[in-house]
Formats: structure tokens, C-alpha cells, sequence
């Protein structure tokens, strides 16, 4: 099935993935703990689009 999103939630993933993660070390425990919500509830709105 295609979805409309995949191409915009691809280019996300992409993108996130290339971050350099020398520049992820550097953020805060608290950054982290935000950035970590946020992909768990994207991926949890987007989990059936991978099952």
C-alpha cells in the first residue's frame, strides 16, 4: 500500500539519520530525553504504515 506521507516521513528518517552524531552528543540530557519522545510518538503514529 502506498501512503501519501511515506515520501515526507522518508525524507524525515533520511534526514535525522545524517545528522552528525558528534552534534548529538553535545546536547543536553534534556534535548536528548525531548528528541527521544518525539521519534517514539512519530513512530508510534506511523507504526502501521511499517507493519
Amino acid at each position: 500500500m502506498n501512503y501519501p506521507d511515506d515520501n515526507i516521513l522518508m525524507k524525515f528518517f533520511i534526514t535525522f539519520g545524517n545528522l552528525n552524531f558528534e552534534s548529538l552528543k553535545k546536547l543536553s540530557l534534556g534535548k536528548k530525553i525531548v528528541i527521544a519522545t518525539v521519534i517514539a510518538i512519530v513512530a508510534q503514529a506511523f507504526g502501521i504504515i511499517f507493519l
